[in-house]
């Protein structure tokens, strides 16, 4: 599956598997996601993306194994480079893709995961029909509201007294 890039006011967002087919770039990536990835990013994410027992390169061959990973990026930074967080889309196109995304902690509460989930939702929307799927914890409200502010609807059936599931058509 191709992932467009996509800009919205704050952010860039683009496809990570030229950065990793880049030796120098992919240690720009492990630097930028070091300090990134702490226990209270990863805390609302599956345990299965948790950093226990592997370094950060572990961590992004991991990644790059089960899924398709685009880069968020700041576009108001004074390098265009600096790395806000991460997509993730698992699955493909004709069966539905299944979305978890992250933010370092010191952008949390500047509505970017809003912007980068709306913006997300406009970017593939281009490329034709998909329907995305994701899972919140319930002790993790801003998130589930991130998703219905880009139009995402709770899946009762789905959803349990851990986790509320969302889905979302476009295209």
């Amino acid at each position: 599956m191709h992932l467009p890039a996509i800009t919205t006011p704050r952010l860039n967002m683009r496809d990570w598997a030229p950065v990793l087919a880049d030796p120098a770039r992919r240690a720009w990536l492990v630097a930028a996601l070091t300090p990134l990835l702490t226990p209270q990013v990863l805390a609302p994410l599956p345990p299965s993306l948790a950093l226990q027992g592997v370094d950060v390169s572990g961590w992004i061959a991991a990644r790059a194994e089960e899924c398709r990973v685009m880069l968020v990026l700041c576009r108001d930074s004074a390098r265009d480079d600096a790395l806000a967080g991460l997509v993730l889309l698992a699955g493909d196109r004709a069966r539905g893709l299944h979305l978890g995304y992250l933010l370092g902690q010191r952008h949390w509460g500047q509505g970017l995961a809003t912007e980068l989930v709306s913006g997300l939702v406009s970017g593939l929307s281009e490329a034709g029909p998909v329907t995305l799927r994701a899972g919140v914890g319930r002790d993790n409200p801003a998130s589930a509201r991130v998703l219905q502010k880009a139009g995402f609807q709770r899946v009762a059936e789905r959803s349990d007294i851990w986790t509320d599931h969302f889905i979302r058509r476009i295209g």
